[in-house]
Order: structure tokens, then C-alpha cells, then sequence
């Protein structure tokens, strides 16, 4: 057993994809993130570097 992986798949891949998915799932506490209540992807993606931005401060 691959610590609860199925045969075949890959720990590393698996590894980096649980990051990012642990990343975006702080950034749901940004509910025009979460809405996606902007209208384009500049301002969308602009939101979300700034809310990166706010949570990394907050770790520090």
C-alpha cells in the first residue's frame, strides 16, 4: 500500500496537489474570491494575489 494511495499513482503529484488545494481552500475566506463575483480575469486574478498577499502577512 502507497500510505493510502491507490497502486500506480504517484507521491510526489499527489503531494503538490494536496498544497495547492490546502492554498485555495484558505483563500474561501475571501468571499468575492469564493463568488467569483468579479467581472473579469485581471480583477479575479488581482483579488486573488491580494488576499495571498493578507494571509501571508497573517502568518508572519
Amino acid at each position: 500500500m502507497n500510505g493510502g494511495l491507490s497502486p500506480g499513482s504517484d507521491p510526489e503529484i499527489h503531494r503538490r496537489r494536496d498544497t495547492v488545494e490546502r492554498r485555495f481552500s484558505h483563500l474561501e475566506g475571501f468571499r468575492e474570491i469564493v463568488t467569483g463575483y468579479d467581472k473579469t480575469a485581471t480583477s479575479y486574478e488581482a483579488a486573488i494575489t491580494l488576499a495571498s498577499y493578507v494571509l501571508r502577512a497573517r502568518s508572519v
